[in-house]
């Protein structure tokens, strides 16, 4: 019997060498684009414009592929005013500060890449300050993650839906359902790689409902951390960007516009 048991160890040892060729399916490259124009929720008008263009890769690609060369618009619907944006660092990341946004008006993004127009429109949802960012002292499941609570005061009879985004590639999202009106706090663990004695802004901003669960669905699929909820789509769930030229390439990602405040905090 024992000489039966060593057998079996030593083939089980030697099975183990064995090179297995995996073949992970490679689909489709897809457009990703990530649209957000925010204003703070203690500024009148002055609003910031980023947007991040890049494709799919596989899964195990070490890099993200970005998009450089598009042509990126932002057109007042009401006033047909228009805002060229420059790409900012030839990586994909287009960007202008200090724009004076109509709060009152939705506005439509128009990018075109290679003879094909992608286009969303979107209009400002408003936030609410943060009250407060506190360090906690519980922990989760391996005892070395840092717990932060965020307070706030929700806005009574107002339908509202966060998106917050805690450093790192750490996001949140969150609605007023069950505690609508009230004073609310929550807590939000960093896992254990998380920085200590590092300041990190903390943001908190304001979606729609529709953004709300294309979000939840998207955070749910990616997890956190790596390269961010973009960085590569475990599935080709569509946002509100639409293909005018041809709807059948339709693009990933999502077109916000947000009011937004920011704290920071460091996790000692």
């Amino acid at each position: 019997m024992k000489k039966l048991f060593f057998l079996l160890i030593l083939g089980l040892l030697y099975g183990c060498e064995e090179v297995i060729d995996l073949e992970v399916p490679s689909a489709p490259q897809k457009l990703v684009i990530d649209a957000l124009i925010t204003k703070s929720i203690f500024d009148t008008q002055k609003a910031s414009v980023e947007v991040k263009l890049m494709n799919t890769s596989d899964y195990f690609d070490a890099s993200i592929p970005t998009v450089s060369g598009a042509d990126v618009k932002i057109t007042n619907v009401s006033t047909n005013e228009i805002w060229s944006i420059s790409e900012s660092d030839d990586k994909g990341t287009y960007s202008m500060e200090n724009v004076v946004l109509d709060t009152l008006s939705p506005y439509q993004l128009t990018i075109t890449i290679e003879g094909e127009i992608y286009e969303a429109t979107s209009q400002l949802v408003r936030s609410v300050p943060i009250k407060s960012v506190v360090q906690g002292d519980q922990t989760l499941f391996t005892g070395d993650e840092t717990e932060i609570i965020l307070s706030y005061q929700d806005v009574k009879d107002r339908e509202d839906y966060y998106f917050i985004d805690f450093g790192y590639n750490n996001y949140f999202v969150g609605t007023d359902k069950f505690y609508d009106g009230s004073d609310f706090s929550f807590s939000f663990f960093y896992d254990e790689d998380f920085p200590k004695n590092e300041e990190v802004f903390i943001s908190m901003l304001g979606i729609d409902e529709a953004a709300y669960n294309y979000f939840r669905i998207l955070l749910s699929q990616s997890g956190q951390g790596g390269g961010g909820p973009f960085s590569t789509p475990s599935s080709t769930l569509r946002g509100n960007i639409q293909n005018s030229t041809n709807p059948e390439n339709f693009p990933l990602g999502y077109f916000r516009i947000s009011e937004k405040d920011q704290v920071p905090f460091t996790a000692e």
